[in-house]
């Protein structure tokens, strides 16, 4: 009964896009609030439009990327049991209060709940007619109000060691590993990291990675031989459709 009671709250709460007004604002306090729900549940439950959290729901992970090299901009992203999503923070240096590895606590109510790239994606809801499904939390307070660490304890995050044929939408988000991927300009002025770069394995299975412009990483020269790469796995549904994996630093290319 408590497990059929916590699975309507999260799917009645969930799916209503307006405030709830039966509940308070949540304040900020020095103990972690239980978790009523799972990055898993949570994903089962979008259905591809965005919506505001309107219910008490909370989910717990640990941080598996970081801002520290400009690949991620304003953004960590928190995993547990292979789901994951991406919460946009909006401030600097995310790093600084939670680094990869600590275990934290997202209070959802009053967020909005989006999906890039196949990543589930939390933030604070738009203006009207932004342009945005979901924008920055955007203030350390704010962010505070919601994103608690559990701890100092930081465990060091293991990447899922797996193949390209075994990708699969629903863990986009997670940290993953490929092995045996040897990149392959699609172009003759391709220079550095920038941009979508396309990796291929022995099997001929392609797989590409993304790294902004403004990474510190960016213009370094990708190495002309067998790699593996390390990184959060994005998926782009435009066009053909391909899995992208992003990097976090150039410590994320193992050869």
């Amino acid at each position: 009964m408590a497990r059929l009671s916590v699975l309507i709250l999260l799917g009645g709460g969930l799916l209503c896009g307006c405030y709830d007004s039966r509940f308070g604002s949540p304040e900020r306090d020095d103990t972690v609030e239980p978790v009523t729900s799972s990055i898993a549940e949570l994903r089962k439950r979008f259905l591809g439009t965005p919506f505001v959290v309107n219910s008490d729901i909370s989910v717990n992970g640990r941080v598996v990327s970081s801002d520290q090299a400009g690949n991620f901009y304003r953004s960590i992203c928190i995993e547990k049991e292979q789901a994951a999503l991406e919460i946009l923070t909006g401030i600097d240096q995310s790093l600084n209060l939670f680094p990869v590895g600590c275990s934290v606590t997202l209070r959802l109510k009053g967020l909005t709940v989006a999906e890039k790239f196949g990543v589930l994606q939390v933030g604070a809801q738009p203006q009207s007619g932004s342009g945005y499904d979901v924008d920055y939390i955007g203030s350390l307070p704010a962010l505070e109000k919601c994103l608690v660490r559990n701890s100092e304890e930081l465990v060091d995050p293991q990447p899922a060691r797996l193949t390209i044929p075994k990708l699969d939408p629903l863990l986009c988000g997670t940290l993953v590993r490929i092995d045996n991927l040897q990149y392959t300009p699609e172009s003759e002025t391709e220079s550095g990291w920038s941009g979508y770069r396309k990796f291929v394995d022995p099997d001929g299975c392609a797989i590409h990675s993304y790294v902004r412009d403004y990474a510190d990483f960016a213009d370094r020269e990708i190495p002309e031989m067998v790699i593996s790469l390390i990184g959060i796995l994005q998926y782009d549904d435009s066009g053909e459709g391909r899995f992208l994996i992003k990097l976090r630093d150039e410590t994320d290319c193992l050869f």
